[in-house]
């Protein structure tokens, strides 16, 4: 009998994994399925645009690991904020610039990299369609899901070492505010039922002309052309070199274990220096 576990944020994309897994999917299949519910139940913390880390364990023992790691765009200058430092954040891990353009707004954003890459995994080691992993997060965009506590402490979350309050990036853009706060202006509520249409038609766009249409086609030139209209620094060149990349686990022996990590700037390098020196 086969056994698997499936983890995620959310329980949504659990049980999406799941019934992709009982529909006769493979493991990869269900990551990816749940990994793109969980980009419509969780968008502050999971999306299409963002970035990440695959790590695949195959039957004969090769572990693959596939970075896709968002990238400056190709118009960022060393020192185009240089005269907007203010100090470092107390946690060290960042800076303070005036006008926190680091953090909100157009100028901040990298490269779009998770769809790409998720379609890329999901031709090379998975059995179903882009199309068909679409499905249900089009429809949790559409029916729409229950704000868990969770995902709405995440939104109030108050400023953390200088850093800018979440609700910032909620509120303060209109086409944002539009989706996340209704009509009175309050932000929903945990258990309150949130729907996005906008990301369903996105969602249902992919699906049907494909991942590349969103790096170099139709929906690469609206995201392009709204970069332009609002100061952003993304272009279409920097939508077509899109790509993920390959890379060699670092692997340690800790107490009897073997640990395999991502290469850097993946987050999994503190990991394995504290094994390593454990």
């Amino acid at each position: 009998m086969l056994k698997y576990m499936i983890s995620a944020p959310q329980p949504e994309a659990v049980e999406s994994g799941l019934e992709t897994l009982k529909g006769g999917g493979n493991v990869i299949d269900a990551a990816i399925s749940a990994g793109l519910v969980q980009t419509a139940v969780d968008p502050q913390m999971c999306g299409i645009a963002g970035f990440g880390s695959c790590h695949i364990y195959l039957v004969d023992g090769t572990h693959k690991i596939i970075d896709f790691h968002g990238r400056a765009p190709l118009a960022t200058k060393s020192n185009m904020w240089e005269d907007l430092i203010e100090g470092e954040c107390d946690d060290g891990f960042g800076f303070l610039l005036r006008g926190q353009v680091n953090e909100i707004g157009y100028q901040c954003m990298t490269t779009p990299m998770t769809l790409k890459a998720f379609d890329d995994i999901l031709k090379q080691f998975g059995t179903i369609s882009m199309s068909e992993a679409l499905k249900p997060a089009i429809n949790y965009c559409e029916e729409g899901f229950a704000v868990r506590p969770h995902v709405h402490n995440f939104w109030t979350r108050p400023d953390v070492a200088g850093r800018i309050a979440r609700i910032r990036g909620m509120t303060e853009d209109a086409a944002t505010a539009k989706i996340y706060t209704k009509p009175d202006g309050s932000l929903y509520n945990i258990g309150e039922i949130l729907k996005n249409p906008d990301m369903a038609n996105t969602y249902r766009h992919i699906a049907k002309y494909g991942v590349d249409d969103f790096y170099d086609g139709v929906l690469a030139k609206k995201i392009v052309d709204d970069m332009e209209a609002n100061g952003g620094l993304i272009r279409l060149e920097d939508l077509k070199k899109c790509q993920a990349i390959e890379t060699e686990p670092l692997t340690i022996t800790y107490r009897g274990f073997e640990i395999s990590t991502n290469q850097p700037p993946g987050g999994g390098i503190g990991h394995y220096y504290y094994a390593k020196n454990s």
